[in-house]
């Protein structure tokens, strides 16, 4: 399960190559991954996939019910 602060590294890794690195490395769930200017993509894919698992591991639902005149 990824976390926030996985994103937030993800991000900074983004922006990083966009503004010219060669290469970023992070940690990821204890991992150490390096990625190139080739695979920004591949980068943004992964964000958008932690982006998704956090947003349904933080959802909460909440059920009324009302009636008429109320």
């Amino acid at each position: 399960m990824y976390t926030q602060t996985d994103l937030e590294n993800i991000q900074e890794a983004i922006i990083e190559l966009a503004q010219g690195a060669r290469v970023v490395k992070f940690i990821t769930q204890g991992k150490t991954t390096e990625y190139s200017e080739t695979d920004l993509a591949s980068l943004k894919k992964l964000r958008d996939e932690i982006s998704r698992e956090l947003r349904v591991s933080t959802k909460s639902f909440i059920r009324t019910r009302t009636r008429k005149g109320l």
